[in-house]
């Protein structure tokens, strides 16, 4: 997990607790709303007041749905303070770097650095906390199927452990894939910059159409690389869709069994199907873990450009009785290894006009 990764996810703290709390409550609600029905379809079945009940269910209902609500709200903020943050981060530590370290990189490379994989990067914190409660709802499930009867729970943890090991997959092969795609972006973007700046050459030198295939040659890496993406979520997305089903149906039938055994009620056996849906719902994370996927690519490139080296300036100040006359006594320039000036001494007076020359990477 990239240093950016983690210092966005951090960004967010004023807003993840809200984030939280919210999936929480809505957890709370989605898990206590099958037992209210169930209690409900109870009354029904043995003449008794189901009204009760199904007041509790509304009340839950519109729980579930304010939750939401400040869940999409926290979010946005979240994601939009990240974004900006590490967008400003970015753009000041490029100016710092300078042209030479800028140069490391083509404009247009950084241009897509700053504006879309900082926002993907900014979804960290978000997506995290969704990461984490969203196992609550299989948990919580897998806890009141097993009270429920223990071969609920027997039937129900079987069916998960493969929706699990399906996420886990799709979540280190997207990673790459979306690393890939962003790389093959900026490549595309810069070659995109470069011709706009040269328009006018271009066009008098009649090289459009060399120029454009120049520019669109990473295109089929960007083509292979988003069609990887877009398959290994439908694979999982479908691979996810078979096993939820077989959770419910397994629960269902071994609940089925129960009530005709007599060891449950039907309203019981109406709230075990519920939570074998809800439990099963973890295959709908694959979206979820595709945003985790961009965010850490996201953070991985913008990790690239913070690697770079700040120019360093001295801490000196000029005398404030001078006359303008500029000194230099023994200076020496070593990049990489290789010394480019040594022992340069120079006196230009204040008040005259003096040009360095030489070609890039002299020393100048």
């Amino acid at each position: 997990m990239s240093a950016t990764f983690r210092a966005v996810a951090r960004r967010g703290r004023r807003w993840l607790p809200v984030i939280g709390l919210a999936d929480l409550g809505g957890t709370l609600g989605a898990l206590t709303l099958p037992l209210v029905l169930g209690a409900a379809i109870d009354a029904m079945v043995t003449g008794g007041d189901a009204r009760p009940w199904v007041l509790a269910a509304v009340g839950l209902a519109v729980l579930g749905v304010t939750c939401d609500l400040l869940d999409v709200w926290a979010g946005t903020m979240t994601v939009a303070d990240a974004a900006a943050w590490l967008r400003e981060r970015l753009v000041r530590h490029v100016l710092a770097v300078g042209p030479r370290g800028a140069a490391r990189f083509d404009v247009g490379d950084l241009v897509s650095r700053v504006s879309g994989n900082a926002v993907d990067a900014a979804q960290a914190g978000p997506t995290l906390v969704t990461v984490v409660t969203a196992a609550l709802p299989s948990l919580g499930s897998l806890v009141l199927l097993g009270l429920l009867h223990p071969w609920l729970a027997v039937a129900f943890v079987a069916g998960v452990a493969l929706v699990a090991l399906v996420l886990r997959a799709f979540a280190v092969h997207t990673t790459r894939a979306m690393a890939a795609y962003q790389r093959a972006q900026g490549r595309i973007a810069a070659r995109l910059a470069e011709s706009l700046a040269g328009a006018r050459t271009i066009a008098a030198a009649g090289t459009v159409e060399r120029e454009r295939e120049r520019v669109l040659e990473p295109l089929p890496t960007l083509h292979e690389q988003g069609r990887r993406t877009w398959l290994l979520l439908s694979r999982s997305g479908s691979q996810a869709a078979v096993v939820g089903p077989a959770v419910l149906v397994a629960v269902l039938a071994t609940g089925g069994l129960l009530v005709t055994a007599g060891r449950i009620s039907p309203g019981e056996l109406f709230a075990a199907g519920q939570y074998a849906a809800l439990g099963a719902g973890l295959g709908g994370l694959t979206g979820v873990f595709g945003r985790l996927a961009r965010a850490r690519a996201g953070g991985g490139r913008a990790d690239e450009v913070l690697a770079v080296e700040p120019v360093r300036h001295g801490t000196r100040e000029l005398p404030a009785d001078g006359d303008g006359t500029l000194e230099l006594r023994g200076v020496r320039v070593v990049e990489d290894g290789v010394r480019l000036l040594d022992d340069v001494t120079l006196v230009v007076p204040g008040g005259t006009v003096a040009a360095v020359v030489g070609p890039s990477g002299a020393g100048k």
